[in-house]
């Protein structure tokens, strides 16, 4: 890969996770770059949900599944950058971690409950990345992001065939 910032890796790896994590949990991703947009240092965004899912409480199991797969797709990018730097970027992982915290607010009666049904969401995601065939796929995707800094759809979904 020549001469690549540590930043630029970092990046690559937790965008990466995020796109890893959606797969594990069988969301399609729409594209991911490593190109800084606004206050962001790259993006995974993903085809947008159906008009009849929402992210409001419902009791359903299937409603609970559907959001946990959404905190586990958000959650990735910071698991692999952390497994990749050997350290949590809690700064630039803000945003993903406050949409995580807000959806499990949602399913959850009490803070305590959210605290707790987060962290359990976070020790599900550490595990994808903790398997060596979804840490292969992230570091593939990762270095493919440094290479090309942005992949469509299609580019994503080739690189994550297990």
């Amino acid at each position: 890969m020549g001469s690549v910032s540590k930043r630029l890796l970092a990046t690559a790896y937790h965008e990466a996770g995020h796109a890893v994590a959606a797969r594990h949990e069988g969301r399609a991703t729409k594209r991911v770059t490593i190109v800084p947009e606004g206050d962001t240092l790259g993006v995974c965004s993903f085809y947008p949900l159906r008009e009849t899912e929402s992210f409001a409480w419902d009791a359903s199991t299937r409603n609970r599944i559907r959001i946990e797969r959404l905190i586990i797709s958000a959650l990735g990018g910071c698991a692999a950058e952390a497994r990749f730097v050997g350290r949590h970027n809690l700064i630039g992982a803000h945003a993903d971690w406050h949409f995580a915290a807000d959806l499990s607010t949602s399913q959850a009666a009490s803070d305590e409950e959210a605290d707790a049904y987060l962290n359990w969401l976070w020790e599900r995601t550490r595990t994808i990345f903790r398997l060596d065939a979804w840490w292969d796929l992230t570091t593939g995707l990762a270095e493919a992001l440094v290479e090309h800094r942005t992949m469509s759809a299609t580019e994503v979904k080739s690189r994550l065939r297990l």
